[in-house]
């Protein structure tokens, strides 16, 4: 059956339909904006986390070395962690270095520092512990761990670009 208008209740009908599609619309608008803030707001927490991230990667990587250092290990297996934890060939300076933050107290009391940790590195390389690269060029060597090397006695190809740049 057809339902029939007259022209004026027609057009408030209509009026009244056209008045509950704005506010729909603008329910929706204020639905559209809301999360369009909450995206803002998580694409900017994002960037700064990412940020964090970048910029404390070597607090982070710090961090580690602290929790596997322990003071009461000998100074051979302080030498493997280190080069282990920055996973890349290393000179006895960076070595001592990195030693230096973390137990200096205990290497003041070497009356030479540089003698003494290459003496350790090369107790460490005939223990097979520690592998050494020299560099033509470059003076003085580095050192890694055999796991550095493949089977053949070649050194990775990440670890060579590390070293030969």
């Amino acid at each position: 059956m057809i339902t029939l208008y007259s022209a004026t209740e027609f057009k408030e009908m209509s009026i009244n339909k056209l008045n509950e599609f704005i506010d729909e619309v603008k329910v929706l608008q204020k639905q559209h904006d809301y999360y369009k803030t909450q995206s803002e707001k998580l694409q900017k927490d994002y960037e700064l986390v990412l940020w964090n991230r970048d910029n404390d990667e070597e607090a982070f990587a710090q961090q580690q070395f602290v929790a596997l250092y322990k003071k009461q290990e000998t100074w051979l297996d302080k030498i493997v962690l280190v080069i282990k934890t920055e996973d890349r060939f290393l000179t006895t300076s960076e070595i001592a270095d990195i030693l230096w933050k973390f137990d200096n107290h205990r290497m003041w009391q070497w009356s030479c520092t540089h003698d003494t940790l290459s003496q350790l590195i090369a107790q460490g390389r005939s223990y097979g512990r520690i592998k050494s690269v020299k560099v033509n060029g470059r003076k003085g060597y580095f050192y890694g761990l055999p796991s550095f090397y493949d089977q053949h006695g070649k050194i990775h190809e990440q670890y060579r670009e590390q070293i030969f740049f």
